[in-house]
């Protein structure tokens, strides 16, 4: 029986997403080698060498780097932030990978098309990480719409309940709190629910309809007294939920080691310190956020 090829992978992108996968790919060494890596953080870098253990591991300041180093690898895992994946899909393709692409596909439906326009073109395969499609629990529920045991499927609802923490940390301080600079909500966070939604029905969406607002984290919403940052001094700070400082305590898992790389080994009075500045020690009813905080969608 012939053994299968090892396939070589290079990131874009060497965050948490790409050390997920690229951890979950060493375990299989005699499947995959990671052999490249590009991220402006050269400790993200670091860490996919690390776990790469290739002897001929690249590392790279940025995705034009990498790519303008010819074709390194035959996977690319595309895991940099949304706004950026058409423009590192398309000159992925372009350099004759096959693709690993991060949700979502890109932030418009006529970048979605391109990308497949390019696929085909230049035969090339990209697939897109709607995880729970792979997912034991939701593997079983399609087994047994399919199997029309429960009868004819007529609706399915489904509810995205983001955890309030995880709410403030990615869409009120964080990289998808202002949809100019990455994307709605309903592709940063909701694309795996519309995805599921449609992969479980089994059928062609035809018609849509959403609607949604930014209703509680706005400025005129903020505690009276509440400072610009939660380090200030915050007459409400040892009730609000959404206390900045908490990221020295209780939530300093799973969420700060995917914005702060020392996370793991700094000390309270360091987390403190770095809050200061950061984007995440602002004050989540001051922020400069656009996203929605509620939004429904009927397909």
């Amino acid at each position: 029986m012939t053994s299968p090829k090892v396939l070589r992978l290079a990131c874009l992108g060497c965050g948490a997403r790409a050390q997920t996968y690229t951890q979950l790919a060493a375990r299989h060494p005699a499947r995959f080698q990671i052999v490249a890596g590009a991220d402006p953080l050269p400790e993200r870098v670091e860490k996919i060498r690390q776990t790469s253990a290739h002897p001929g591991f690249r590392g790279f300041p940025d995705a034009a780097a990498l790519l303008a180093a010819g074709q390194l690898a035959d996977v690319m895992i595309v895991a940099t932030q949304d706004h950026l994946h058409f423009e590192h899909c398309r000159a992925a393709l372009q350099a004759g990978y096959d693709i690993l692409l991060e949700k979502p596909i890109a932030t418009t439906a006529a970048q979605v098309l391109e990308i497949e326009r390019l696929a085909r073109q230049a035969g090339r395969r990209v697939m897109v990480c709607f995880v729970l499609r792979f997912a034991a629990f939701y593997r079983k529920v399609k087994e047994i719409i399919d199997s029309g045991a429960l009868g004819e499927l007529v609706s399915i609802q489904a509810n995205e309940g983001v955890n309030p923490w995880h709410q403030a940390h990615s869409f009120v301080r964080g990289h998808w709190s202002v949809v100019g600079e990455s994307s709605p909500m309903i592709l940063s966070k909701c694309c795996h629910d519309t995805d599921i939604v449609h992969w479980l029905a089994g059928r062609r969406c035809t018609r849509v309809a959403s609607f949604g607002a930014l209703e509680f984290f706005r400025p005129e919403r903020a505690p009276a007294g509440a400072p610009a940052r939660c380090t200030d001094g915050c007459p409400v700070g040892e009730t609000c939920p959404y206390n900045a400082l908490r990221y020295a305590g209780d939530q300093r898992f799973p969420w700060l080691p995917m914005v702060y790389d020392r996370a793991r080994e700094a000390s309270a009075e360091e987390i403190t310190a770095w809050l200061r500045t950061s984007p995440w020690g602002r004050c989540v009813y001051r922020c400069d956020n656009d996203a929605v905080d509620r939004q429904v969608l009927a397909l």
